[in-house]
């Protein structure tokens, strides 16, 4: 029964092996083609969309690039690969700095769509290019940042020789098994509220504005509300 189980486990993962590698070449080709159509067409986009759209884009590709391959080789390779202590902490340290990176350039190109909606008088002074040019080092310093934090705990902690081989390593490793439980599915829930939570503001604006806008148009004389009506 055991060795059913084990062969069941071994097949369930290189299977998930196959599907996480289709979707590395999903990742790297739409991010792509996202790149190469902001650079090549001119599309009637303000300057700070563009840039945190491409961060965000480039944040996806190294995703793909770096992240993704270490998870794929850890399920295909089975525990040869998976406890291998290097192999671990460069896994651990481009998912936190990775997915940081991700969330951050989400909640940017969030925040430029609120702003342009609920304040377009003030849009072009606050989304300057030295406050987006700050903002998008802000992202990447903060994520770099987090990268290493694995890394270095890991040399100084010396809980584990170099020679250990562990399944969970680093400064997470006690919490890293609930990490890669639900840590897709907060970044999934995170991702998804912090657009649906502005969007449903701005809807409540526009519907506030809408009531108003027709409770004038009601109370003025007859001329102007037909000229109200027919705008």
């Amino acid at each position: 029964m055991e060795d059913r189980h084990e062969t069941l486990r071994k097949w369930w993962l290189f299977v998930l092996g196959i599907l996480i590698s289709l979707q590395i070449v999903i990742i790297l080709a739409g991010n792509g083609v996202v790149l190469f159509t902001l650079n090549k067409y001119k599309f009637h986009l303000s300057l700070a969309t563009k840039f945190f759209i491409s961060s965000m884009a480039v944040a996806d590709i190294l995703l793909g690039v770096v992240h993704l391959p270490l998870v794929v080789a850890s399920h295909i390779g089975g525990n040869k690969i998976a406890e291998i202590q290097t192999v671990c902490i460069i896994r651990q340290a481009s998912a936190i700095g990775i997915y940081c990176a991700i969330l951050c350039n989400h909640f940017a190109v969030a925040v430029d769509r609120y702003i342009a909606i609920l304040h377009p008088m003030r849009y072009h002074a606050l989304m300057k290019k030295r406050n987006i040019v700050f903002v998008l080092i802000i992202i990447w310093m903060s994520s770099c940042f987090l990268t290493t934090l694995p890394v270095i705990t890991d040399f100084t902690k010396g809980n584990h020789s170099r020679t250990d081989k562990v399944i969970f390593c680093g400064s997470l490793r006690e919490i890293w098994p609930l990490v890669d439980k639900y840590g897709i599915l907060l970044f999934l829930v995170i991702i998804i509220s912090i657009p649906v939570t502005l969007h449903i503001r701005i809807y409540l604006v526009a519907r506030k504005q809408q009531r108003l806008l027709v409770k004038v148009c009601r109370s003025s004389v007859s001329p102007r509300r037909k000229l109200c009506w027919t705008y």
